[in-house]
């Protein structure tokens, strides 16, 4: 991530944490008007993954499932972070994005979206998941206290400043631990990806990783690391799961229509509905969401933005 972007992103972050504070009430005007899609088109805002060929594959179908259920041509466009997927649906590029809880939370708050569902096991329970510190398998550093006491001697890859598990939840349990860190800290590395951050802590380039345990367990299952490779100092709480969600001035009945096909979705087509839902874990189903469900990572988020000044 270059310096501007990153400087972007903190200027959000201060926006957000300034309307929170202020308590200021939304538009009356425009915001709350039905306002017409772009083109006539419903627009997928997509962030670029390791894999985009394997992200596109599970996309494409569900694209066209929601043309079906909608009646609309429905497309997406990759975009190049969590920046602009906020900035893009503030001013109506994009009207639907799924990606980590804290852009959703920025989203919500600077751009005015709505979060309409996310992903749940069979019988009802959240798809959550959580974030962890690890360090390879041989490392001398074998509990969390060694890792504090010895973190500016040690190299530490995070995931970026906007993950939740691979950047906010770890740099407030540092804190806690009287340690700040960011962009521009010695010890500190930005990877970009979960998984470029794994590969970095086997490789032994670092030597202690911040990442989701939930792509830990699916680079274990793709038999692309083992579990003897690594060693888990931390887990945080419950992470609530990743959030489908679409700016606020959507017509209310075209909500009620993407709702509807994703709740319906597994009966109706339940190929299309394996290959998009399996993205975030097996044998999942998409269950109706709320923005009070992603609270937790707001408070969080405020934590940390009062620490840093």
């Amino acid at each position: 991530m270059s310096q501007r972007q990153y400087s972007k992103i903190c200027l959000l972050l201060a926006l957000v944490f300034a309307v929170s504070a202020c308590k200021i009430t939304k538009d009356t005007g425009q915001k709350n008007e039905n306002i017409p899609l772009q083109n006539g088109k419903l627009v997928f805002g997509l962030l670029p993954t390791d894999d985009n060929y394997e992200q596109e594959k599970h996309i494409n179908g569900l694209v066209q499932y929601l043309s079906e259920k909608t009646g609309l041509e429905v497309t997406y466009r990759h975009e190049i972070d969590y920046y602009i997927i906020v900035e893009d649906m503030q001013t109506e590029l994009i009207d639907i994005s799924f990606t980590g809880p804290l852009a959703y939370i920025m989203a919500h708050d600077v751009a005015h979206a709505e979060v309409l569902v996310t992903t749940a096991h069979p019988d009802g329970k959240l798809n959550t998941y959580k974030s962890v510190f690890i360090t390879h398998s041989d490392s001398k550093i074998k509990t969390l206290d060694q890792y504090i006491k010895q973190f500016d001697s040690l190299k530490t890859a995070f995931v970026d400043p906007f993950s939740v598990t691979g950047s906010v939840i770890p740099s407030a349990k540092l804190m806690e631990e009287g340690i700040r860190v960011g962009q521009g800290h010695p010890s500190a590395i930005f990877e970009g990806s979960h998984r470029q951050a794994i590969d970095s802590l086997i490789a032994k380039s670092v030597d202690v990783a911040a990442v989701s345990d939930m792509e830990l367990e699916a680079m274990i299952q793709e038999k692309k690391i083992k579990r003897s490779d690594f060693r888990i100092l931390w887990e945080s709480n419950a992470i609530p799961p990743v959030p489908i969600f679409v700016r606020e001035n959507m017509d209310k009945t075209l909500k009620t229509k993407l709702i509807d096909a994703f709740l319906s979705l597994p009966d109706e087509k339940p190929d299309i509905h394996k290959s998009f839902s399996e993205m975030w874990g097996k044998d999942l189903i998409f269950v109706k969401a709320n923005n009070q469900m992603y609270e937790p990572i707001k408070e969080i988020s405020k934590y940390i933005h009062h620490h840093k000044k």
